[in-house]
């Protein structure tokens, strides 16, 4: 009697992300679903919050979301994006009919989409689980998200083995728990690359490059955290600009965030120095390029500290 092949079910699988770094994080893993087509279907979903920014990474990546979400407004507050977000995202998970869900991080939006599928019972993985601080305000509200998205993920892939540890200690099964290293090592050894073999030249005729010199000393700065607007970002421009001051050998170039919080103070205290360059944000491979040229960063981005 001839033997049957019964052909394998594909795993439907919806990746969703809103913000650059989760955008950055995610192409290596969107990378390797796409490269086994025989047992996934893939969707992927943009949630929005760095709208302009994280087209940049997906544009860099190839990646191509299925769905895209308009959430952001001027000054909204979490719970207004909140409550927009968890009844978008449903009707995505619907259509999308995914077996499982991969979020990354601890963003708001993580945490929702993980929410909604735990409501629709469908499975939840966690790229980058396990990070602890142990204090709800720091980092706020990503402490807390990512606390709760360990009570609802299915499958969690631990970065570090300190991370690895926390899960246990919170009492998740170990058989859910992976060690995976972070994704972000395996996005800038692409982007490097990527860049190298393609675009150097084009990006060192642009802005800030082209207002460098080979013989500079660069101090590439970012700040945006919700938590680090009023006097603490004030506190840093200060800061910068006694650093400029001292120092005239070096030069800082700070790519300013969009948002109004983040751009009045930079350009109010360093605007008019000679050595500072502010600049809008930078295209992710320029982005990149600079961290690479760069000799010292400061930054409250944890995806930057990664990177760098």
């Amino acid at each position: 009697m001839s033997k049957v092949n019964i052909p394998q079910k594909k795993i439907n699988v919806l990746i969703s992300f809103g913000t650059r770094p989760e955008g950055i994080k995610l192409a290596p893993v969107i990378k390797c679903v796409n490269k086994q087509r025989g047992k996934f279907n893939l969707k992927i979903c943009s949630t929005g919050q760095h709208k302009q920014m994280a087209k940049q990474v997906l544009d860099f990546f190839d990646v191509k979301p299925d769905f895209s979400l308009n959430l952001m407004t001027e000054n909204q507050s979490l719970s207004s994006f909140s409550s927009k977000l968890l009844s978008k995202v449903n009707k995505i998970i619907v259509d999308a009919n995914p077996d499982i869900v991969l979020v990354q991080g601890d963003t708001t939006s993580a945490l929702l989409i993980a929410l909604s599928a735990f409501y629709r019972k469908v499975k939840v993985g966690h790229v980058e689980a396990g990070l602890r601080t142990y204090d709800k305000d720091n980092p706020f509200p990503e402490e807390i998200n990512r606390q709760i998205i360990s009570r609802i993920a299915d499958l969690n892939f631990a970065p570090t083995i300190s991370s690895f540890n926390n899960l246990l200690a919170e009492r998740v099964d170990k058989d859910n728990v992976f060690l995976t290293g972070n994704t972000i090592v395996d996005a800038m050894n692409w982007a490097i690359e990527k860049i190298k073999k393609s675009s150097v030249e084009k990006i060192e005729s642009s802005k800030p490059f082209s207002l460098l010199n080979s013989r500079d000393k660069i101090i590439l700065v970012t700040v945006h955290r919700r938590e680090s607007f009023g006097k603490d970002i004030e506190n840093i421009c200060y800061a910068l600009k006694i650093v400029a001051s001292k120092y005239k050998d070096i030069k800082i170039v700070y790519p300013v965030h969009l948002n109004p919080n983040v751009r009045k103070p930079v350009f109010e205290i360093l605007s008019k120095i000679d050595n500072v360059i502010l600049t809008d944000p930078l295209n992710y491979d320029s982005f990149v390029w600079l961290m690479y040229k760069s000799f010292f960063i400061i930054t409250d981005s944890g995806g930057v500290q990664e990177e760098a």
